[in-house]
């Protein structure tokens, strides 16, 4: 009899404690896959959904958002939307939930960069693509790339100021729709030689952006700013003594944490070495709780399509498993629920 009560009781342990797990939303993933015709589309799409489900499922991660990288160019051979993810997700809507953005919006940014005008007409495209977006069931605007450096033979270097007129338009509509957006950006406090990414498209010298980026985040105190990818650090500037000043200095501002050993700048990392929190950063998250996010930036993708980077989900994993439970549901939980209406 006490053996049975004995396992009973922890049956329910194990219950409870999966349970707690099963509820983080992870705020920023993507999917991989080559649309060169519809029927490759169906196959590689359907396939990345399920590879999603099954690392879901294993790390404990009840509700992805997923959206597209920030392509550059509005000819890319990968370039896709809201279009794709209403066709694909709408069904799948317990388990995830999509920005849009990257494909529809980054391109003609970086376009009228390069061009070096806003027309009107491009303009109203914008406005167009960007009321489109929220109108295909989109959660929030991402993602954007900022200072996005090209990190391999297969990646691409792309920069925009912050505050650049169509960045500043977004923030006016993420205000009107109650949505946030989600940005791309390395910390670079001052102009700086580009550090060594393997990869010849990077320029010599990366500029100063910080000061743009601070007059994106307060031009529409109503537009909710995700400056993604906390902990992932390239310039060795993405510090806890910036991310407070910030924070404190920027009320509708939010940071969603990707962990990664592999490729990441070890010293403004989260992580010891044996996978506990540094003291200052615990520090920080206990400082401004509600601020923060959990985001992988996992490409899921069928097993016939080569993974790009490391597998960060384990290590997301790791990150809430040294977390106390409070902060795992304000982060995981509580936030996301919060800013994105879910």
């Amino acid at each position: 009899m006490k053996k049975n009560i004995f396992l009973v009781m922890v049956i329910c342990s194990c219950f409870i404690c999966n349970e707690a797990f099963s509820q983080i939303i992870d705020v920023h993933n993507h999917l991989l896959f080559n649309n060169k015709t519809p029927q490759q589309e169906r196959f590689l799409v359907t396939e990345a959904i399920k590879a999603a489900l099954v690392d879901m499922d294993r790390y404990g991660i009840e509700k992805t958002i997923i959206m597209p990288p920030p392509y550059e160019e509005r000819t890319h051979q990968r370039l896709h939307d809201v279009d794709t993810y209403e066709k694909y997700l709408k069904s799948h809507s317990n388990r995830f939930a999509y920005m849009g953005g990257g494909g529809l919006l980054n391109p003609l940014i970086h376009d009228a960069i390069k061009r070096g005008v806003v027309t009107p007409q491009l303009k109203r495209e914008f406005e167009t693509k960007a009321k489109l977006i929220i109108e295909k069931g989109a959660v929030g605007f991402g993602e954007f790339a900022i200072e996005h450096p090209c990190l391999g033979p297969k990646h691409n270097y792309q920069a925009a100021p912050a505050d650049h007129e169509l960045f500043l338009l977004l923030s006016d509509m993420a205000a009107k729709y109650d949505v946030p957006i989600d940005v791309h950006m390395e910390a670079v406090v001052k102009d700086m030689p580009t550090p060594s990414f393997h990869c010849d498209s990077n320029p010599k010298i990366i500029k100063e952006n910080l000061t743009a980026f601070e007059k994106f985040v307060s031009h529409n105190r109503k537009a909710k700013i995700i400056w993604s990818h906390l902990g992932w650090d390239h310039t060795g500037e993405r510090t806890v003594a910036l991310t407070r000043r910030l924070l404190k200095k920027h009320p509708n501002l939010y940071m969603s944490f990707k962990l990664s050993l592999d490729d990441s700048d070890k010293e403004n990392m989260p992580f010891n070495n044996d996978y506990t929190l540094k003291k200052d950063w615990l520090e920080l998250i206990k400082e401004f709780p509600d601020r923060f996010l959990l985001g992988t930036d996992k490409f899921f993708r069928s097993a016939r399509i080569k993974q790009v980077g490391p597998d960060n989900i384990l290590y997301t994993h790791k990150f809430i498993k040294a977390l106390s439970s409070d902060l795992v549901q304000q982060l995981g939980i509580k936030n996301p629920k919060k800013l994105f209406k879910l």
